[in-house]
């Protein structure tokens, strides 16, 4: 995908971005693909529509909610640095970890962090349950289940401050701590179960719908956001 191609998609979705921004994009789609040839950070198979599965689809956060300057996001479960690399070259002003059980994925994240120039964002080699820090907001990408995903979160959220973040659709204001959970399917019995674990909790779903892209190439894409009342 040509750049003029992925700002003009960005800007059909309410996203307005810099020449600069744009460049660290390429540069992380780049040096990602080159890393994958060694260590497996993303599907092969997806290599053709990186932009679409990988980049867009962790930025499409975006088009939904607007995050406050400051804000401080755990990215669980990062991988190659999904979603939270891009979101960071979006959102320079959020205070970001990338956490990951497995050694040479964060050593390989912590090189693309190193080669953007990114400030406020770090790659730590942990397991969620190791974790000593608190966060207004975790996000996670096609981790695992939510259920386990609550149940590594919990003792994560910071409770002590409130960040409101704007959903842009219905002008609807959800306030930190939050968790964000990229997820694709029929999820039904899954909230269901994550209801039974804990009565205490809300959910929100937002459907992922990517303006300017091929159909196809994102189905049945979802943010689930969970709430402690």
């Amino acid at each position: 995908m040509q750049l003029f191609e992925v700002k003009s998609i960005l800007e059909k979705n309410g996203i307005h971005v810099s020449t600069g921004q744009l460049e660290q994009l390429d540069c992380y789609v780049k040096i990602l693909i080159e890393k994958n040839k060694s260590i497996n950070l993303i599907s092969r198979k997806d290599i053709g529509h990186i932009w679409e599965r990988h980049i867009l689809h962790s930025i499409s956060l975006l088009f939904y909610l607007d995050l406050p300057d400051g804000i401080r996001i755990l990215d669980l479960g990062t991988g190659g640095g999904l979603p939270g690399i891009p979101l960071k070259i979006l959102k320079p002003q959020i205070e970001m970890d990338l956490v990951d059980s497995i050694q040479k994925k964060v050593s390989a994240v912590q090189e693309f962090i190193n080669i953007l120039k990114l400030k406020n964002i770090s790659a730590l080699c942990k397991r969620a349950e190791s974790l000593n820090k608190k966060y207004n907001l975790i996000v996670s990408r096609a981790v695992t289940d939510l259920p386990q995903l609550f149940k590594w979160s919990k003792n994560l959220l910071d409770t002590s401050e409130a960040f409101s973040i704007i959903e842009k659709v219905n002008n609807q204001t959800f306030n930190s701590p939050l968790i964000i959970s990229y997820k694709g399917g029929k999820l039904d019995n899954e909230i269901k179960k994550l209801k039974l674990y804990s009565q205490n909790l809300l959910t929100f779903t937002i459907n992922i719908s990517i303006k300017g892209i091929k159909e196809g190439l994102l189905v049945d894409k979802k943010l689930i956001l969970v709430k402690i009342k």
